[in-house]
């Protein structure tokens, strides 16, 4: 069984008292979970361990997956309407096709590649403020013990929470250099789209 898959099956069976008011089948995953992780530790031989660990992962991943579903707990309900609106905003033609477009192509050195990396560079700005001001800061990650087990497994979820995060990490940085760094970009890239803008009125008038 998977160290990452073992740590959030002892999380399940810690923090989910049950006293607590689940229904019936959570209660009854709860301590199957609990059993099939007993068993794991104390199975004797690597057949007896191996088998045991893959009842125990499947309990685990299983219950995980449906967590939404089930009545009465979600630990990363405080993050269901920023996933939601995460969701929907790279569903529609706005999100994951401009954000692959940033960050895909190479060009050669040069001057041209120097402000072509400048050019995606406050685009990404840009695309994180916007997302910044949709969805908000995301707080208190520090308190969720969930978040750095189920990244560990890849879920889809805590990376998503991890970018907005980082996002609203970097958009509360109010170090003055950064700051000026980040403004003499923004003003390239005004001076490169004011001419690019003339170069078109030009064409206007041929």
């Amino acid at each position: 069984m998977k160290d990452e898959i073992k740590a959030l099956g002892k999380l399940i069976t810690c923090k989910l008292n049950l006293q607590d008011d689940y229904d019936v089948m959570n209660k009854w995953m709860i301590t199957y979970i609990a059993e099939q992780m007993h068993r794991y530790e104390i199975a004797k031989t690597d057949e007896e361990k191996q088998i045991a660990g893959e009842k125990c992962s499947d309990a685990i991943m299983k219950f995980w997956k449906h967590r939404s579903y089930n009545s009465g707990w979600n630990p990363l309900e405080k993050y269901k309407q920023l996933l939601e609106r995460i969701n929907r905003m790279v569903s529609n033609e706005f999100g994951v096709d401009i954000i692959n477009f940033i960050g895909s192509g190479s060009v050669e050195d040069g001057d041209l590649a120097e402000k072509t990396k400048i050019i995606r560079k406050v685009n990404n700005w840009l695309i994180e403020d916007m997302i910044f001001e949709e969805l908000g800061e995301v707080r208190d990650l520090d308190d969720n013990p969930w978040i750095d087990i189920i990244d560990d497994l890849g879920d889809p979820d805590a990376g998503v929470i991890r970018l907005v995060a980082g996002i609203s990490e970097e958009r509360n940085n109010t170090d003055n250099q950064y700051i000026k760094y980040r403004i003499e970009r923004i003003e390239l890239v005004i001076s490169l789209l004011n001419e690019f803008a003339k170069s078109e009125y030009r064409k206007l008038n041929d």
